[in-house]
């Protein structure tokens, strides 16, 4: 078993390199087949310790608009806008600031008054109190 990168990772599938790749969802790659989900996550929202969402037991898409979040150059502009999405139900945009490529670095970027990417569950281990969003 190897990891791939985001960006990489459906080129490697498609080229032959890998026989199966165990990815996020959505995918919506007409020349690939979805199979089965495997386990699905909650997301939680990671942000230094110090700031101001820290203090609330639950958050929402509006409250986190008020903060930029990372942007993303790998993988299907889809796949992005699923976790992150641009504008919240009530129309409010939600502001992207810096690229990141990989998951791994983009965990240590939460520090004021950014707030990190609605996360998954895995991110736990990065802040001393998880948020359900």
């Amino acid at each position: 078993m190897h990891s791939a990168q985001v960006g990489g990772a459906f080129a490697a599938l498609r080229r032959g390199d890998i026989d199966v790749l165990v990815s996020w969802l959505p995918i919506d790659e007409p020349d690939l087949t979805v199979g089965p989900v495997l386990f699905a996550e909650q997301r939680v929202l990671a942000v230094a310790t110090d700031h101001q969402l820290v203090a609330r037991a639950s958050v929402s898409l509006e409250m986190i608009s008020d903060f930029q979040h990372p942007n993303s150059d790998t993988g299907p502009g889809y796949w992005f806008d699923a976790y992150i999405p641009r504008l919240t139900r009530r129309g409010r945009q939600i502001e992207r600031g810096p690229v990141v490529r990989d998951a791994g670095s983009n965990s240590p970027r939460a520090r004021r008054p950014r707030a990190d990417h609605a996360s998954r569950r895995a991110w736990q281990r990065h802040t001393s109190e998880p948020l359900p969003c």
